[in-house]
């Protein structure tokens, strides 16, 4: 009888270790994954001259030039000719904040998903903006939410070519700017390069567990860097967002603009940023 109460104990405990492992599993998985992910690196070292044997500065293979905007980004397209392949795998150093920074899903922050995904790639690239606190990410928040409302009269729902628009008069100092039908390599290349990428979503394709209810019929997140079998990623959409790991072909299949609410079948389009 003994041995038959042990064995019973065992048994429960087992089962109730699978269940709690089976109700954490996708904090598991991500856990795993982010085994994968290498040491964030700060935009000042990604863009950094290298130095040759001789001690010599000589032209960086990364970075681009501040003074200019590249003449790819100009024209929305991307050169594919790089000279020298990107790494294997990078992290952006890119500061997060979920589009609720104090919890609270009511709107805005429920809508606000662009307008934390711009602050974020703004805050890598020195611009004057602080998320360093919940409180002070809000802050930021808001006031972009009513610079929309000032140059768009709304804030929600923002196309890419809108969100577009108000970055660039909000941040002065930087390039906002759209790429048409971008490949995965064409986005390495620019996270390599240390540049931000936000993408325009069908949210409820990226299948996030972390997701309130289906998710976000539309959404917007940035890309951080990769790994051998994904992006590495800020998303605001879940306050477990950060360097959270989609496959490459969830998010190449989730891209979409807003497309007058069938983001599904929108234009993929991702915006780029960079310094003047």
């Amino acid at each position: 009888m003994k041995n038959n109460i042990i064995v019973a104990l065992i048994i429960v405990l087992l089962l109730g270790g699978g269940y709690a492992l089976y109700r954490q599993r996708f904090i598991v998985s991500q856990t795993v994954q982010s085994l994968t992910i290498p040491k964030a690196v700060e935009y000042d070292l990604v863009v950094a001259p290298v130095v040759n044997d001789q001690d010599q500065p000589v032209e960086s293979d990364k970075g681009l030039d501040e003074t200019e905007t590249p003449q790819d980004l100009q024209t929305g397209t991307i050169d594919p000719t790089e000279p020298v392949p990107p790494p294997q795998s990078i992290n952006l150093a890119i500061p997060f904040t979920s589009q609720a920074p104090q919890t609270d899903w009511g709107l805005p922050y429920q809508e606000a998903c662009e307008e934390a995904s711009v602050l974020m790639a703004a805050a890598f690239l020195n611009a004057e903006v602080d998320l360093s606190t919940p409180v002070l990410a809000e802050q930021e928040i808001l006031s972009f939410v009513a610079l929309e409302e000032t140059q768009l009269g709304a804030y929600l729902d923002t196309t890419v070519e809108e969100t577009i628009r108000v970055a660039n008069a909000r941040f002065p100092s930087l390039v906002f700017t759209s790429v048409n039908n971008p490949t995965i390599d064409e986005i390495k290349t620019l996270l390599a390069n240390g540049v931000p990428v936000i993408v325009p979503a069908a949210g409820r394709k990226l299948q996030n567990p972390f997701y309130s209810g289906v998710g976000p019929l539309y959404h917007m997140l940035v890309l951080r860097g990769y790994t051998s079998t994904s992006f590495i990623t800020n998303d605001p959409g879940t306050r477990r967002g950060e360097q959270y790991l989609y496959t490459f072909d969830t998010i190449m299949e989730a891209m979409g603009d807003w497309n007058g609410g069938n983001p599904a079948q929108g234009a993929k389009m991702i915006i780029v940023v960079h310094k003047r």
